[in-house]
């Protein structure tokens, strides 16, 4: 009985032991809290520098794909660098020269059917903008063209109608659509699509509807598409050169910053 006792009394933990046992789980804790929270970091540094990379590839991208094309820049734009613009307005290249008219054949919340003489292609108006007119009032709703059906010669608008035009007349007129894009205080790059009428006073546009250039003596600005935002975090936007245009952008947040540069060859500049 003496031997047992005298064994069990020696189980169990020292101070020493049982210190230095809670120091080794302390440092080891420290270790995964530590690799943790630069885990963590290092996820959301990342996080933040693929969202403005990703806002910077849009951005750029979509300009370029439309500068392309571009069929006039429709601005003073300065060839170098020290004199460039924050803005950039351009004739829009990718659509047929169209102009047609006539009334209305019928019309739901978001359709409208053209005149049975329209285009026999499909989707020919795609894209393109409508302008419905009524023929007492004269009051005008402007929607973009989403399809068309030539079969039917029913196009679907973007959004819908405010009132249903049935028996209006309409005007499709692609000859002269102006982009614009700009960024505002809060770092948005917006984009825009835009006309000019001729105007005799200067506040209205003549009767019958008449698009101009920009250039145009006589004219006030139509808004055909209401701005959009394409892109965040641009702190800066740069555009200078006439047949090839450069584009510089900025782009921060929280720290992480993003330069970007590119040049674009106007192929009807």
């Amino acid at each position: 009985m003496k031997v047992l006792k005298k064994k069990y009394q020696n189980l169990g933990f020292t101070l020493v032991e049982l210190l230095t046992t809670v120091a080794i789980f302390i440092i080891i804790i420290g270790a995964i809290y530590t690799v943790h929270t630069l885990s963590q970091r290092a996820y959301r540094e990342g996080e933040r520098a693929a969202e403005i990379t990703q806002n910077g590839r849009v951005i750029s991208e979509r300009m370029v794909k439309e500068i392309r094309q571009a069929k006039a820049i429709a601005m003073e734009i300065s060839e170098e660098r020290a004199g460039s613009t924050s803005t950039i307005i351009f004739q829009d290249g990718h659509l047929s020269s169209t102009f047609e008219e006539g009334q209305v054949q019928g019309a739901t919340l978001k359709t409208i059917t053209l005149k049975s003489t329209t285009s026999g292609e499909e989707d020919y108006y795609k894209d393109m903008f409508i302008i419905v007119i009524h023929p007492t009032t004269k009051e005008t709703q402007t929607r973009k063209i989403n399809n068309y059906d030539r079969a039917t010669k029913v196009a679907e608008v973007e959004a819908p109608w405010d009132t249903i035009p049935t028996g209006w007349d309409y005007q499709i007129d692609s000859s002269y659509y102006y982009i614009h894009y700009y960024r505002d205080d809060q770092n948005n790059v917006w984009r825009r699509v835009i006309a000019y009428c001729f105007s005799e006073n200067g506040l209205n546009c003549a009767d019958p509807l008449v698009y101009v250039s920009w250039n145009a003596a006589s004219k006030i600005e139509v808004i055909l598409e209401q701005p959009k935002i394409i892109g965040e975090y641009a702190s800066q936007m740069e555009f200078w050169g006439k047949k090839i245009i450069n584009i510089a952008l900025v782009l921060a947040k929280n720290g992480k910053t993003l330069n970007l540069e590119t040049k674009v060859l106007g192929r009807n500049l």
